[in-house]
């Protein structure tokens, strides 16, 4: 499941659908993030309409616009505005993996997106995942890198994030 988490940027009590992120408030805002209740990007979004996804280590602040995907075993990949430029990951247990130097995911979700088995987007035709490199990045702005091919022989590449927000396995081992 993947969202774009409150993108006309409301007062976060004000929206309907919670789904898994929930409101904050100025002192919590304040305790995570060091700041004076807004948060750490570029936008200096405030406690307002900022959110907050529960875990059991942990909390994860969300900001306005971020893409929110919810992968098997409650892993949570939170990419946007507000996070690094490489992403932010967290799973239900309050692991954070940050998609940065030396970091990158843990094993345990790689597994999840075995190579040489199809994938496809919603509507789309299937490809087939041939590798995931850069699974423990060394340099800033490398990230964990997806390599696939179509049925055309074309080969592509899409971050790791990405890649898992818009393929599905189709449970066909080639």
């Amino acid at each position: 499941m993947s969202f774009i988490w409150n993108p006309d940027a409301k007062r976060t009590g004000e929206l309907e659908d919670q789904t898994i992120v929930r409101a904050t408030s100025y002192m919590e805002v304040n305790t995570l993030l060091g700041t004076s209740g807004c948060s750490k990007d570029q936008n200096l979004w405030s406690w307002e309409v900022l959110g907050i996804i529960e875990t059991q280590r942990g909390r994860l602040v969300v900001c306005p616009g971020d893409l929110v995907t919810e992968l098997p075993d409650g892993v949570y990949i939170v990419t946007g505005a507000g996070k690094s430029e490489n992403g932010l990951t967290l799973d239900k247990t309050g692991v954070i993996i940050i998609d940065a130097v030396g970091i990158g995911h843990p094993d345990s979700v790689y597994d999840l997106y075995p190579i040489n088995r199809q994938y496809k987007k919603p509507g789309g035709l299937p490809y087939t995942l041939l590798a995931i490199a850069n699974k423990r990045p060394t340099k800033p702005g490398f990230v964990p890198t997806v390599l696939y091919i179509g049925a055309d022989g074309l080969q592509w590449t899409l971050p790791f994030s990405e890649w898992v927000a818009k393929f599905t396995l189709i449970d066909e081992i080639i």
